[in-house]
């Protein structure tokens, strides 16, 4: 059948066709040997040292690798590479770091503290949302985000996509990107359409503990926010670690439960101690809807004792 051989253009290749060709090159059915010749011909190697990624040669039909084609060729996995110092020289970056400041407008009025970009945008091709777009002759194309996230953090793994924690696509907030897997970015599609879904699942466990020095010095000499849902901070530019939260004993543990029950309001109630309570297996429903007396309250923080199985005898007749 004709459908079974292979379709390579300008070849009179008479071969079984193995393969359905070449993402975003090639899309006819071709052998093993033609779609490699035409993945050769029109991409090119990683750039970096024992990598076996390619990038095609025309970054403007680059949907699958993503790669970066200036000053060097970098696919998606090392793209960060191409924003380093030992890639571009440090003119090169400031010039990238002040146009990416005039790209956007920090909202000061969200209690994410966004960055949205405000210069080119343009529509996904799978979703059609918009996207911000930043180019420069000596580093290409990017996304807003992208390169937002890469100019302070570096990440790897193929499937790494970069996440918005805050569900705004136009947002260039390094503090509320995160580089995670294809999957989980398709498991979080739908659950941020709120304010409650957004904190819920903001990754918090992923969040970076400690804001990068160079971040923190480019936000507070330009006055710009930075916050996240955890990291509530006072000022616009001072950035503060996540404090931990405390381990409570189980007699401070009833002392604070003893507190909420003589309560006379439930809005009384600390959000610390609230958090502190839920902590230690306390739900909001127990706390706001059940009245509880003290002993109950005691009870249900006492430590359960758990006793140990007895072995089963077999009696063999």
């Amino acid at each position: 059948m004709s459908g079974d051989t292979c379709t390579a253009p300008d070849m009179n290749c008479t071969n079984t066709a193995t393969r359905n060709g070449v993402r975003d090159v090639y899309k006819g059915r071709l052998c093993n040997t033609c779609w490699a010749r035409i993945r050769n011909r029109y991409t090119v190697e990683c750039s970096e040292s024992k990598c076996t990624g390619r990038v095609l040669k025309d970054q403007s039909k680059a949907t699958e690798f993503k790669g970066r084609t200036k000053p060097q060729p970098w696919c998606r996995r090392h793209e960060h590479v191409a924003l380093s110092s030992e890639t571009i020289s440090q003119a090169t970056r400031d010039q990238v770091l002040a146009g990416y400041l005039k790209g956007f407008t920090p909202d000061w009025e969200s209690e994410f503290g966004c960055w949205n970009w405000t210069g080119k945008t343009i529509n996904s091709k799978s979703s059609g949302v918009p996207y911000g777009s930043f180019w420069r002759k000596k580093i290409g194309s990017w996304s807003a985000h992208r390169l937002g996230f890469h100019l302070f953090f570096s990440s790897g793994g193929y499937s790494a996509v970069i996440d918005h924690r805050c569900a705004n696509r136009l947002c260039v907030n390094p503090l509320h990107l995160q580089a995670i897997p294809q999957r989980i970015n398709d498991e979080l599609q739908g659950k941020r359409s709120d304010r409650a879904g957004i904190i819920e699942n903001w990754s918090a466990d992923d969040e970076t503990q400690t804001v990068p020095q160079e971040l923190e010095e480019f936000a507070r000499s330009n006055g710009l926010p930075l916050r996240t849902p955890d990291c509530d901070f006072s000022k616009s530019w001072e950035a503060r670690s996540r404090p931990p939260e405390p381990e409570l004993s189980p007699a401070e543990a009833v002392e604070i439960v003893t507190r909420i029950l003589d309560a006379t309001k439930p809005s009384a109630i600390h959000p610390e101690q609230r958090k502190a309570l839920i902590k230690r297996g306390l739900g909001e429903r127990t706390i706001d809807d059940l009245n509880l007396t003290q002993e109950e309250a005691r009870s249900m923080l006492r430590p359960k004792r758990i006793r140990p199985r007895r072995s089963r005898r077999l009696t063999v007749s």
